[in-house]
């Protein structure tokens, strides 16, 4: 029985750790017997409302949704495991996640990639990675 009150919030983008992030998250979520608040947090930045094509960021956020639903069904069908809330969300990524956690006290566990799809962030820990290292109130674990 899933335990209502506990949930792993996994963070992805539509990177390669990522996904391995959340292929990890399944596992440890089927063993502690709680639940995944799977969440996808788009950077504001790219919405500027004076550069913004409204067309281009629509497709990006369904196109974010998609990933997420795929990722849910994958877990569903391959890992036979029903309990994933997805979430897509236009914000400051690494501030958004943490808001999550700080207000929500459910949260035992942040899964992440160690690094996103910066070429940049790639030679060292990520900056959204790093970032809810130093300011989660919970554990954060790191997938390569």
């Amino acid at each position: 029985m899933i335990k209502d009150a506990q949930k792993i919030l996994v963070a992805v983008d539509d990177s390669k750790q990522a996904y391995q992030a959340f292929k990890k998250a399944v596992q440890v979520a089927k063993a502690m017997q709680v639940n995944i608040y799977l969440v996808s947090v788009l950077d504001e930045a790219l919405f500027n409302p004076k550069t913004r094509d409204s067309i281009i960021a629509d497709q990006l956020i369904q196109e974010r949704k998609q990933l997420l639903q795929d990722y849910k069904l994958e877990a569903e069908e391959e890992d036979h495991f029903t309990d994933v809330t997805t979430e897509v969300l236009v914000a400051d990524p690494k501030r958004q996640i943490v808001h999550f956690i700080k207000e929500n006290p459910a949260y035992q566990l942040v899964v992440v990639g160690a690094t996103g799809k910066n070429a940049t962030e790639r030679l060292f820990i990520g900056s959204v990675s790093q970032y809810i290292v130093r300011h989660s109130p919970v554990s954060v674990m790191l997938v390569r």
